[in-house]
Parts: structure tokens; C-alpha cells; sequence
């Protein structure tokens, strides 16, 4: 085989030249001698090159190469300008593709290490994070560990988290996720799901996480043994929903109670959990046991988010409602002449009124006042709310469906067999607590069916004081109405009410909101209610107050009744906010 320098020989031979006149045949000797010789130069197409030695290690009697024949010189030419193209479109390739591709995240473990600042009633154990203080008859046992801040190297707007932990029944373990805002302030705690992307409400260059623990009966306690994370980027960001209330850094998060007990005076089978009534205490479903923590082998998975808490439009944009700022100076009764005149206005091919100039921005529009929690079922399903399976008694957690009478909306469809007791859920929200000014809403629709004309205790929602008993304040349906009931297990003795705030018609849309200010004093707790805008309830005060003295209450939604009603129930949830306004939850 020819090395390099015989390529660069072959390539630099002039081609034959084969004359394709025939010679004069002179039969003379002379004559044949001559044209002998010139086809004998003829037929050497190429001078032939020096003899090399096969290998650098051959002697001088090593056998030389053979002549180069050309069709092999072409072939060699051929294929070296075929390799040499190919090498350099790999190389252009190669370049593009590491100059276009990015990051798609970054995944770490978590160091699971108690600093004691932040962190409460939590500490190390046989190499995983347990709880402390176990807990007790009235109160459930729970502990925050919060992780050290993280700087991503490039922006992200959404994480996933990956916990392995030990979680005996009864007890349960979530990860709650933040980010620096554009202000410069921490967005809200927002929790996540176990391998599901949870979106931040803005691209943050900096995240945080913290783990929170919850025990079940007696000593038992939740163990986490690892934790991965991982930033994304996506463009799946709801435009409404708000980040849920969380305490500050330092603070526990908002406790996770179990389940209340009946509304009303003392009925047969309805006695408290741990007491006489049976099954009412928090029965959790045994959960398996999480694989081994690993770092994702693909890459970040998908789940939607959360929006900033105030929309602050854009101040220079035009203001749909606001007339426009442009006078034309011609006169109104000659439009025909409009276009000659001269117009302070931007010129326009309609007849229609001159449109703003360029040059005069719009007033500013004050900012929108958003809920303070926003259950985004829509783009959220139930990621606005809490896991707790105990709330769950002889019904299945509601399913999400699209909402009837509502396009493009989706609800939550709750569905109670007859005889069955409980199917709730609580909102990611902070607890109630004294003093407190709060505007709720939800916005259901009654299934054809569904029987509002009970005279027993049938709740869809409840403000449940922590521990035991029936709660301070919670809205029933019964005897074809809405209600607003509680204070059967008011601390001194059972002070139950009832006030009617408007009938229930099953088959239509309609939107409840109640304006609670929660206090344990009976002359500073009030509730006021409005029904499709129109208010129902002005200034009612319960008799044992909104609260029960010294306690707090949480929010839950959902069924919860009495299992002597042997007809199913089906309604939707479709929304449901808290806010500190009336506008902040009516919009």
C-alpha cells in the first residue's frame, strides 16, 4: 500500500495522453522500429516510483512496491476526500451540538444533618431523621428539618423531589419546596409529591427545601433516610394559583391534626374517637415503604405551579376601561375631512375613535388582590392539599373530573356510599387562630341525588378545632339547607347552633363565602355568609365564638355525616380560597 507521499505523487501525475490518430504504416524497417518504440512509451502511462521498503524494519533487499496503477490512484483520491469530508461534518457537528445544548438541572442529595436552628423536634437516629417527642392522646407529634439553601447553576423554576423513608402506619413525611422571588423574599412553602415535578412561582436562582415529619399513635415515628432533589425548567405555570401560607424559616409548620368527630349533640354511634364512637380515630392504610433513594436516571419529571401572590400589570399598557388619552382636533361633525386635518392622535384607516398615542402611557392599574391560598384544582388536582389518608372512612378519595357546567375547569368529585362516614381533605393552609380576619369560599355543585333533606349531621366542610370533639364552626347541609353549625363540644358544655343561610339545590353551580373572624370571645367571633354573591348571614355570632378557648382550628373539606344516612352523595368542588378581603376570594 502506497504511504501519504505516494498519494501526493499520484495526485500530482499528469493523466496519459492516447492519440487517437493512427500512424502512417511504413512497412520499411526503419518505420516499424519507430512505431515500436512509441507504443512501448504509449503503454508506460506513469514513470514508475523509486523502490521503498515495506517497513521501516526491512533490509535492502526488502521487496518493493509494485507501480501505482491509476484506476487505485483514483480510488485512493476518492475515498480520502469522502473520509476527509465526512471528519470534518463530524466535527461541525460535534461543535454545534455542544455550543446549542443545555442543562436540563442539576440533582443533589440532601445532607440530612440537624443544625438546630430551624429545625424542630426532629434529631438524627440510627442514621435517619426521627421525630423526638412522640405523640400524645389530644395532640399528633410533628417535626420540621430545614435544609440549607441552594444555588443552581442556571436558573430554575420547578423541583423534584425524591424521599426514601421508613413510614410505619399512622404516620406520614412530605417535602415542602421554596425559591428567592424577583423581590428578593422567599416565596411560600409549597409541598410536593414523592418523583413529581413542583413548579416554584418564578424562576429563582436560588431554592430551598425542608422535610416535615408526622407520628402516629404513641411513640411511633416517620424515618427518613434519604432525599434527592432536582431543579428543571418548564413553561407549564398557571397564571392563578397562589402559594400556600407557611410559617417563616424558624417557624413549625402548620400542624397536621387527625380528623374531628360529629357536629351535633350526642346521636347513637356517634360517640369521639378513642371513646365510644368506633372507627373514628385516624385508621391510616398501611403505606409501603419508598424504594431506595437514588438521583433520577432521566432527568426532571413533570408536575404544574404556582404564580406570584400579587399581579402587578404592566403600567405602560393600555387600559381596556379607560378612554384614550389621544384628542383629535377634528371637529366631530366633519369626519369626512378627518383625514386632511391635522390630529394629535396616530393616524387610522377606520372610522372608529383615534387610538392612544404611542408617547402617553395609560395610569397605572393598582395591583389585583390575590387569595392568600388558591386551590388551583385545575391546574393543580389536589396538589394544594395536604396527605392524609386517615380522613378517609369507608369512601375513596375524590377523583378529578372535568367540571360539570363549568368548560374548561376541572373539580373534585366526591362520592359517598350510603352507611359510609368520611371522605376529607385539608388545604395546605395555616391553621386559624385567635384574632384572625379570614374570607373563605368554596364553589360546589349538589349531584342530582344527593340528599339535602337529612335531619342529621352531614358536613362538607369543617373548621376543626386540634384534638378531640365536634369543631367550634362547620357548614352542614340539612332539612334541604345550608348551614352553619358547631360548639357542640364547647369547652364547659356543649353550646350547638344552627343558622340557616340559604337552601341547597342540587344540580347547579353554586358559590359560598364566609367571612369568619376567629376568636374564642362570643362577641368577637362573627360570621357572615354570601350564596352567589348575594349575602345571606350579617354579623351572626356563634355563642361558644368562632374558636374553643386556648385552641386552634384547621380547615377541612369534603363529606363527613352520619352513617345512619343510607343514600350516596356526589358533589364537585371546583374552587376553594382563603384570603383576607372579600375581593381577594370573590374574583
Amino acid at each position: 500500500m502506497s504511504r501519504p507521499a505516494d498519494l501526493v505523487d499520484d495526485l500530482s501525475a499528469e493523466p496519459p495522453t492516447v492519440s487517437t490518430e493512427a500512424p502512417t504504416v511504413d512497412v520499411t524497417e526503419p518505420a516499424v522500429a519507430r512505431l515500436r518504440a512509441s507504443l512501448e512509451v504509449t503503454d508506460r502511462r506513469h514513470e514508475p516510483l523509486a523502490p521503498r521498503p515495506l517497513s521501516p524494519h526491512a533490509g535492502p533487499g526488502a521487496r518493493p512496491e509494485a507501480g501505482p496503477d491509476p484506476a487505485r490512484a483514483r480510488r485512493r483520491r476518492r475515498a480520502a476526500l469522502i473520509a476527509g469530508a465526512g471528519a470534518l461534518l463530524a466535527a461541525v457537528l460535534g461543535l454545534a451540538a455542544s455550543a446549542t445544548a443545555v442543562p436540563t438541572g442539576e440533582s443533589w442529595g440532601a445532607e440530612l444533618a440537624v443544625s438546630g436552628g430551624d429545625d424542630v423536634n426532629v434529631h438524627l437516629a440510627d442514621g435517619a431523621v426521627r421525630l423526638v417527642a412522640p405523640s400524645t392522646a389530644r395532640k399528633r407529634s410533628e417535626g420540621v428539618m430545614v435544609l440549607a439553601p441552594r444555588r443552581p447553576a442556571a436558573p430554575t423554576n420547578a423541583i423534584t423531589s425524591d424521599l426514601t423513608a421508613d413510614l410505619p402506619p399512622g404516620t406520614a413525611a412530605r417535602v415542602d419546596v421554596r425559591g428567592v422571588l424577583p423581590n428578593g423574599s422567599w416565596s411560600r412553602w409549597i409541598p410536593t409529591r414523592n418523583e413529581e415535578r413542583t413548579v416554584l412561582p418564578s424562576a429563582t436562582t436560588q431554592v430551598q427545601a425542608r422535610i416535615v415529619l408526622l407520628g402516629g399513635s404513641g411513640a411511633v415515628s416517620p424515618a427518613v433516610d434519604q432525599l434527592w432533589l432536582t431543579t428543571s425548567t418548564t413553561t407549564a405555570v398557571p397564571e392563578t394559583a397562589t402559594a400556600p401560607v407557611a410559617p417563616s424559616t424558624t417557624a413549625v409548620p402548620p400542624p397536621v391534626k387527625p380528623g374531628g368527630t360529629k357536629p351535633a349533640p350526642a346521636k347513637p354511634g356517634d360517640a369521639k374517637p378513642g371513646d365510644t364512637k368506633p372507627g373514628d380515630t385516624k385508621p391510616s392504610p398501611a403505606k409501603p415503604t419508598p424504594t431506595t433513594a437514588r438521583p433520577p436516571a432521566s432527568g426532571p419529571l413533570g408536575l404544574p405551579g404556582l404564580p406570584q401572590i400579587l399581579s402587578t400589570p404592566d403600567p405602560n399598557a393600555p387600559d381596556p376601561n379607560t378612554p384614550s388619552t389621544a384628542v383629535s382636533t377634528v371637529p366631530t361633525k366633519a369626519p369626512e375631512a378627518s383625514a386632511t386635518k391635522p390630529s394629535t392622535s396616530a393616524p387610522s384607516t377606520s372610522s372608529a375613535a383615534p387610538t392612544t398615542t404611542p408617547t402617553t402611557p395609560a395610569p397605572a392599574i393598582a395591583p389585583v388582590v390575590k387569595a392568600i391560598w388558591d386551590s388551583d384544582i385545575t391546574a393543580q388536582s389536589l396538589g394544594m392539599f395536604k396527605d392524609t389518608p386517615w380522613n378517609f372512612v369507608g369512601a375513596k378519595q375524590p377523583t378529578v373530573v372535568p367540571a360539570t357546567d363549568l368548560p374548561g375547569q376541572k373539580a373534585l368529585k366526591f362520592t359517598m356510599p350510603g352507611g359510609a362516614k368520611r371522605a376529607e381533605i385539608e388545604p395546605n393552609v395555616d391553621n386559624f387562630t385567635e384574632g384572625q380576619d379570614r374570607y373563605i369560599r368554596m364553589t360546589v355543585r349538589l349531584a342530582p341525588g344527593f340528599p339535602t333533606d337529612t335531619d342529621t349531621w352531614q358536613l362538607i366542610t369543617q373548621f376543626k378545632n386540634d384534638g378531640d370533639g365536634s369543631p367550634p364552626l362547620e357548614l352542614r347541609i340539612g332539612k334541604g339547607n345550608y348551614i352553619l353549625s358547631g360548639g357542640a363540644d364547647a369547652p364547659g358544655g356543649s353550646k350547638n347552633f344552627d343558622q340557616t343561610i340559604a337552601p341547597a339545590v342540587v344540580g347547579k353551580v353554586t358559590t359560598l363565602v364566609l367571612h369568619v373572624k376567629f376568636s374564642s370571645n362570643k362577641s368577637e367571633g362573627v360570621v357572615d355568609a354570601w350564596v352567589d354573591g348575594q349575602k345571606k348571614v350579617t354579623g351572626f355570632h356563634p355563642p361558644a365564638g368562632t374558636l374553643y378557648s386556648g385552641d386552634f382550628s384547621y380547615w377541612k373539606l369534603g363529606l363527613y355525616r352520619d352513617t345512619s344516612i343510607d343514600q350516596a352523595a356526589t358533589y364537585e368542588l371546583s374552587d376553594a380560597r382563603v384570603g383576607d378581603s372579600y375581593a381577594s376570594v370573590a374574583g
